[in-house]
């Protein structure tokens, strides 16, 4: 069953659009463990698959059921109630993600710092880290004195990163996509096909998933394999982008809606906007009407509980990199900080994310970098050469003469 606004209201249809719930709800969350979570006249509570409530609309907010408990919030704090609506975890945390590996990582006060609880509501990582990931096979990227790190499930550090916090790199395994005959399939680093060639199209490995394409009648339909080429998502949406930090961005037949998916395919952002980038530093780029000026699209920063943290209000943008993010105003591009603070003025005529410390911005035809105080660092030695968007290991990819090299941090190539 998937939920849909029509007529302003909403409600659920299936697959092949048959309305199986009517559109009655101010807002509505996909099912999950045969429970979802709709808006009823200022409140959430919770229906059941035939459109009964179940748990009543006292809520001020709601995230799905995951393994029988689902987040709720009680004026500005969330806690965890079960199936019966009971309180399990009474409302203290300020900010809360889902359950990942046993584990959410919270906030208890506006300004605090984060850490980890199990599903008993039981402090089992203190509070100590400035940012928070999920924990994914046991290890957690987190911010700690400055630094990003992977811990375990003890909060003991692991490793140091060598590049920031979210890095999509997969650091083994590492699988290429190649076209036999217009069909794609996947090579390692040693040429040995390790996927036949059977997709339409095939992108590349994030978090151990790549999105794949097979060519329908009708039109090109997206979902996800595994390194073993089986598929975890099968074909079934118009488009999609690929997995950060657990969700990928996926758009629907239906309205051409973008929301976004776990890596089980469940929908955890519902599709409601017009465009949707990938999620970085806990943070993602979606377009949206839901702005002051709702006769113009917008784009704005949610975060995973579909809280717009920082407004619509910008005409383009990339992602956080570094805590900052490049946005455009008028035609201007800056960068602002996690509060949606200008901290390097809008005066580029173009700016790329931050890596290693350096961003690369143009300004009156020419390429520059500058550092995170916007203070120029120097100028490649020639002229707009630099096609890559970022620095990786030191090296960013420039192009002259239609052949492709590296430059350092020295511009030398």
């Amino acid at each position: 069953m998937i939920p849909v606004r029509w007529d302003g209201k909403w409600g659920y249809i299936d697959q092949n659009g048959i309305i199986l719930i009517k559109n009655q709800y101010l807002n509505a969350w996909e099912f999950r463990d045969k429970l979802a979570a709709v808006l009823i006249e200022g409140k959430y509570g919770f229906i059941n698959e035939e459109g009964k409530l179940k748990i009543n609309a006292i809520y001020d907010e709601a995230i799905n059921f995951n393994d029988g408990l689902a987040w709720v919030r009680v004026e500005n704090k969330w806690g965890i109630i079960n199936k019966d609506g009971s309180f399990i975890v009474h409302p203290n945390y300020y900010s809360v993600s889902n359950f990942s590996g046993g584990l959410a990582h919270v906030k208890a006060g506006e300004k605090g710092k984060c850490g980890y609880i199990n599903d008993n509501g039981d402090l089992v990582i203190e509070y100590k880290f400035s940012e928070c990931t999920n924990f994914s096979k046991g290890t957690a990227a987190v911010s700690y004195e400055g630094k990003h790190i992977y811990i375990d499930v003890n909060g003991q550090i692991i490793e140091e990163l060598k590049n920031d916090l979210y890095s999509t790199i997969d650091r083994m395994n590492k699988l290429n996509s190649f076209n036999i005959d217009g069909k794609y399939g996947y090579k390692d680093e040693n040429g040995n096909i390790k996927i036949d060639p059977k997709f339409d199209t095939a992108g590349l490995f994030s978090e151990g998933l790549a999105a794949i394409g097979i060519k329908s009648a009708k039109s090109m339909k997206y979902g996800f394999i595994n390194k073993s080429g089986d598929y975890v998502i099968k074909p079934q949406y118009k488009n999609v982008k690929g997995f950060f930090e657990g969700k990928a961005a996926i758009q629907i037949e239906r309205n051409g809606s973008w929301g976004y998916i776990n890596s089980m395919g469940e929908i955890v952002i519902r599709p409601k906007y017009e465009n949707a980038y990938n999620f970085s530093e806990g943070l993602a780029l979606v377009l949206t009407q839901e702005s002051d000026n709702e006769s113009k699209s917008l784009y704005g920063f949610i975060n995973d509980n579909e809280e717009f943290v920082i407004k619509p209000k910008f005409n383009n943008g990339f992602g956080f990199s570094q805590g900052l993010a490049a946005v455009s105003i008028n035609g201007n591009w800056g960068y602002i900080d996690k509060s949606g603070s200008m901290k390097i003025d809008a005066i580029y005529d173009r700016a790329y994310p931050f890596s290693e410390n350096l961003a690369l911005v143009e300004l009156n035809n020419k390429q520059l970098f500058i550092n995170k105080k916007g203070l120029k660092v120097f100028e490649p030695k020639c002229d707009k050469c630099v096609s890559g968007k970022k620095y990786f290991d030191g090296l960013i990819k420039i192009t002259i003469n239609n052949k492709d090299g590296f430059m350092d941090k020295k511009k030398m190539w």
